[in-house]
Parts: structure tokens; C-alpha cells; sequence
């Protein structure tokens, strides 16, 4: 053969009869993982058994997904493998080759964190209800850099935005009902669906898993469906305002009317703020556009201030029901914290000391100590003066005022049975401590009469903020010192239930109204990876997704006029700003972080062909 004839070989590339494999395991993910809801019951042990609220979890929307996720990222595998078996090669650009470093950089510290974290299996697997260990870690990154390798050519969206509309509708008709308080997955043929037959006794012990006119879809919690509209809404609606064509106007515009339903029928407030960024970025972008034509911005504007009210006024209020508390969050947030502020102070109980078989209980003024007697106990006051504490039925009350509103009872008032002698405290009548009594030591204990390190935790900031945004300010606070210790390596993934001071039992009091929450979560896309992966970790992550929203705003702000590809670069963008936004008050779960890495990968394959497609105009212009 000839060197000419050499050169005129054609390249191997994708073939084209070969898409629909190539993007099958990308349509599942998108299409239908997503809407997996099947019960799974899940006999728990080691540490996550000490730290949940019973020995078995019961999951609904995770662990089936999680499942089918890793054997999808698999046949990504192995396709991968394939093609490049068969010489098919992909050209990087300088900005890949960044994306894809800090891509590797994610995961090597995450995979440092996971071999060196004192919970390694859970750090491998996840803990209940979320699954989103390192393994899953692996598959989000290893569906970002396929999906990019996959996409080459504008017309290969059809296989990503088919199934998002498909999954967008299906929630939406599930979303409907459980906006009016008609949960399908509570019917009887709901729960033959996502029960076992196995299972089947639990059938009758389930009603709406959450409350009415919040949608949560498939989602698990309408705050991730929040996350998920906060990308859908912003997406569809780019893609019908500029799209050319009066079909994709028409699917892209009931799309987008859908997928605000979702986003403000979930009222989540995280998903409202990730709207707004991904907003935000919109008028970035399309900027001159926008002002080239104002009257068509006008309309859709005023079309939509008039669907969402329209929409609020048939719905009672309901869709903007939470919107007042999250101006109000703003603005306490913005007052900044109060240093002086002790929320110690607005507990009966300021404080609890340990002093070997004695527990006392520090109050404003006073102080209870309880001293375990043989088979019953006595009460002395801040003086060591007795109260009189009297035995009625199964129940110690006293007449003393000072202590008039705390009773004391035996765990068989509430139907536990413990190893050794427990007391339940109510105040105000609500079961505050469980005090357990054995022969050498006095101590509190959880539901389940394990022991609870009682701790007053340190926090940074939110002093007086602590309830903002359902108690984030909280968490927030003391979850930040935690981070400080993952400046290099992280506690390991899904292990924040394990390493949040869960025994910070006043300061959940105060924030949450009890202290018998369990904090599983973070509530924070950002500390989430801070604290299970470490701080580089943190920087590879904000370095791989900001570096991706710069190359689009390069590539698509302040332009007169785009093209098809220009526009579906530009909806991606915004959609992935809206999934960043919605991060600073909702974490990572599996339900949807999939669709995001996803669409974070199309961005990026897309960014590589407008970049070669703008290359190539500016050098014939």
C-alpha cells in the first residue's frame, strides 16, 4: 500500500450504527435509574449499627439504584475498553486535560481517605439510605469522563435530553398527586410495586412518605427533587427560547412548565437558590442577546411571574409556602452572628455533668442532681439540699416549683426494656434524656440504650443562627470544625453520620426542638466532600467544575447570535450552575448527583466541539 493510500484511510471513529450501544448505559442512567423506587430491608452492623436509629434501615430509593449504577458504569467499561481496542482515539484540549487531572485528583484523595478512615467499610459502600461511598464516587467520575468520551457530534443530545424529558414527565405525574396529598406509591398498587412480595407484611404500615404538597417524585426528598429541578427548569427553558423549530419550542417549552411545577411543588428552598444562580448565569450568557431583544424577554418574564402565581393561587399558597422562611433566613444571615449569643440560655437545661454514679443537670438558676439509691433514686438541689421527688404509679413528680415541670419515670412507661436501670426525663412533658443507672456509673443513652458521649461541641460562626435554614446554621457550625481536620485526607465518604458530634445533645435541643435527632447529613454539597475527602479533594472538585463554567462562558457569553450546538452548551451550563447552587444547601445523593455528572460530562464534550466549530469560523473569517 501506498504512503497516499495510507492517508486516505479513514479514521476510525465511533460508528455510527454502534450509538445506541455506545449511549444505552448514559439513557438507563438518565432515563430510569432515577426512577427506582423498590424497598430493600438492610440488617445493619459495626459502627453504623451503634449509630442508627435501629438495627435494620429501611431504603426505598438507593440501594437498587446504587446497585444498577455500578453495573452500568461497568458495561461503560467495557465498551470504552472495546472501542479503544479497536483504535478509536479522542483528541484532548488543554481544558480537558485540566478537567480530567482534577477529575483524578477527586478521586485519588478520595480513595486516601477511604483506605486510611477509621469506618473503611462504610467509607467503601456508604451508609444506609444514601450509598455513596468511594465506589460510588468512582462511578460519578467514571460516567462524567465516558459521557465526554461518548459525545462527539451535536446530534448525539438526543440520547441525553430524550430521557430527561421522559424522566421529567414520570415525576411530574407522580408529583401531582403527592402535591395534593395523594401519594400513588401509598396505593395499594404503589405498594405492590415498591414493596417486595417478600416484604409484603410492611405493605400496611406504609402512608405518605412525606407530608402533603411537597413533591418529592422519585427523588427521595423534595429537597433533592429541589437539586433536580434547580437543573431541569433551566435547561428546558434554554432550550426552548433559543432552539429554532416550532417542535422543540413546543416539547422544550411543556418541559420547562413541568419542570418548574417539580421545582417549586418540592418547595425546596435549596432548589430555589440553585434556580437563581443558574439564572444568574442565564443573563450572564445571553446578556446581549437578552437587551437586543427585550420586548420577547418581557413576555417570557411576565409569562412566567403569571404561570407562578397562577399556579400559587390554585394551589392555596402552597407553591411559595416556604419562600417567606427562606427570605427570612437571608436576612438573618446577612445580620451575621451574635458572638455574645449563648443558645444555652434559651434551654430549661444550660448544662449536664457526669460525676461517677451522680448526674446533674445545670439550670438557670438551680441544679438537679439525681443519686441512684439501690433500687430507686433521690434528688438533691444546687445546695444539696433533698427535693421531694414522690413515686406516683411508675412516674417520680415533685410539688417543688422550682423543678415542678421535670418528671422522671421508669423506661416501662414508654415500653423499653434496658439491662440496667433507666430512667426517662420529660420536660414539658416530652421525653428529653434516657439516664441509665448502673452500679459504677450514671450516663445518658440513645432509643436503642447505647451509650451517648455527651459533648459540648465546638462550632465555628452562626452564633444566634443556629436555626437558619431548618437548623443548617447548626450543622453548618459544627461541621466546620470537623473539616478543619481534613485539610489533607477527609473522615472517608457517606461517614459524616459517624464524625458530626451526634453527642452535642443541648445544641440539637436548641436547633432542632429535641435531642434525639441524628445528623446524617451535611446539608452541604461542599462540606460534604471537605469532610469525606478532605480539603485538595474540596479544590480538585471546585477546580473541575468552575473551570468548566469559565471555558462556557468564554465559549458562550455576550454573543449576538448562536448555533444549535452554542445553545445546547449554553442550557448545559446553566443547568449544571443550577445543580452548584442548590449544593450550598443540599448534598450529594444518588438519586440525582448521577444526572449531574452526566450532564456535567455532555458540557464539557460539548465545549470541545463549539471550541473547534468557533476555531474553525475565526480562521475562514
Amino acid at each position: 500500500m501506498s504512503k497516499k493510500q495510507k492517508s486516505t484511510k479513514p479514521k476510525i471513529t465511533v460508528p455510527s450504527l454502534n450509538k445506541r450501544v455506545l449511549f444505552a448505559p448514559l439513557v438507563v442512567l438518565l432515563g430510569i435509574i432515577p426512577l427506582i423506587v423498590r424497598l430493600n430491608v438492610i440488617n445493619l452492623s459495626g459502627d453504623i449499627n451503634v449509630a442508627w436509629t435501629s438495627s435494620q434501615a429501611f431504603d426505598f430509593f438507593s440501594w437498587y439504584k446504587s446497585n444498577i449504577i455500578i453495573f452500568m458504569v461497568l458495561f461503560m467499561v467495557a465498551i470504552f475498553v472495546y472501542y479503544l481496542s479497536q483504535g478509536d482515539k479522542l483528541t484532548l484540549d488543554k481544558t480537558e486535560i485540566m478537567a480530567y487531572g482534577s477529575n483524578v485528583l477527586f478521586l485519588a484523595f478520595g480513595l486516601l481517605s477511604t483506605m486510611l478512615s477509621a469506618h473503611t467499610a462504610v467509607a467503601w459502600w456508604g451508609a444506609p439510605e444514601r450509598c455513596e461511598g468511594m465506589v460510588m464516587l468512582i462511578c460519578y467520575c467514571v460516567m462524567m469522563m465516558y459521557t465526554a468520551y461518548a459525545f462527539r457530534q451535536i446530534s448525539d443530545f438526543r440520547y441525553i435530553v430524550i430521557p430527561l424529558c421522559f424522566l421529567t414527565a414520570v415525576n411530574a405525574f407522580l408529583g401531582i398527586f403527592q402535591f395534593f396529598g395523594y401519594d400513588l406509591f401509598a396505593t395499594e398498587l404503589g405498594k405492590m410495586i415498591i414493596i417486595p412480595s417478600a416484604l409484603a407484611s410492611l405493605r400496611d404500615n406504609l402512608e405518605l412518605l412525606f407530608a402533603e404538597n411537597k413533591i418529592y417524585g422519585t427523588m427521595f426528598h423534595y429537597n433533592y427533587m429541589g437539586s433536580f429541578g434547580a437543573m431541569m427548569a433551566p435547561l428546558f427553558l434554554t432550550l426552548a427560547l433559543f432552539l429554532k423549530g416550532k417542535r422543540a419550542k413546543i416539547l422544550f417549552g411543556g418541559m420547562s412548565l413541568l419542570a418548574l411545577f417539580l421545582l417549586f411543588g418540592s418547595t425546596s428552598r435549596a432548589g430555589i437558590i440553585g434556580f437563581s444562580m443558574a439564572l444568574l448565569c442565564f443573563v450572564i450568557v445571553f446578556a446581549r442577546k437578552i437587551m437586543a431583544h427585550y420586548k420577547i424577554t418581557l413576555s417570557v418574564i411576565i409569562a412566567f411571574i403569571v404561570f407562578a402565581f397562577g399556579l400559587n393561587v390554585v394551589t392555596s399558597g402552597a407553591i411559595f409556602s416556604r419562600v417567606p422562611t427562606l427570605v427570612n433566613d437571608v436576612v438573618a444571615f446577612l445580620g451575621g452572628s451574635d458572638r455574645n449569643f449563648d443558645y444555652r440560655k434559651n434551654l430549661p437545661i444550660n448544662d449536664i455533668r457526669f460525676n461517677g454514679k451522680e448526674i446533674t443537670f445545670i439550670m438557670h438558676d438551680e441544679a438537679l442532681t439525681i443519686i441512684p439509691d439501690n433500687d430507686s433514686v433521690s434528688f438533691a438541689d444546687k445546695a444539696g439540699q433533698s427535693v421531694n421527688y414522690i413515686l406516683v404509679g411508675d412516674t417520680y413528680q415533685t410539688q417543688d416549683a422550682r423543678f415542678s415541670s421535670f418528671t422522671f419515670g421508669e423506661t416501662s412507661v414508654i415500653g423499653l426494656n434496658a439491662a440496667v436501670p433507666v430512667l426517662t426525663m420529660r420536660e414539658a412533658e416530652q421525653i428529653r434524656f434516657l439516664i441509665a443507672m448502673d452500679q459504677t456509673e450514671t450516663y445518658l443513652v440513645d432509643s436503642r440504650f447505647n451509650k451517648i458521649n455527651y459533648v459540648d461541641a465546638p462550632s465555628i460562626g452562626f452564633n444566634g443562627q443556629e436555626k437558619l435554614g431548618s437548623a443548617r446554621g447548626y450543622i453548618w457550625s459544627r461541621s466546620l470544625p470537623v473539616a478543619l481536620e481534613c485539610l489533607f485526607i477527609g473522615k472517608g465518604p457517606d461517614t459524616f453520620i459517624l464524625n458530626f458530634p451526634q453527642g452535642d445533645l443541648l445544641g440539637k435541643w436548641y436547633a432542632y426542638g429535641t435531642p434525639w435527632m441524628t445528623v446524617d447529613k451535611p446539608h452541604n454539597l461542599y462540606l460534604q466532600i471537605w469532610i469525606s475527602q478532605g480539603a485538595i479533594a474540596l479544590v480538585a472538585f471546585l477546580a473541575l467544575t468552575l473551570g468548566y463554567l469559565v471555558v462556557s462562558f468564554k465559549r458562550y457569553a455576550s454573543r449576538t447570535d448562536y448555533t444549535s450546538a452554542e445553545i445546547i452548551g449554553a442550557a448545559l451550563t446553566v443547568a449544571v450552575a443550577g445543580y452548584l447552587g442548590a449544593g450550598i444547601f443540599n448534598d450529594s445523593i444518588v438519586s440525582v448527583a448521577p444526572i449531574f455528572w452526566v450532564l456535567l460530562g455532555v458540557g464539557i464534550a460539548v465545549n470541545r466541539v463549539v471550541g473547534k466549530q468557533q476555531i474553525k469560523q475565526n480562521t475562514e473569517h
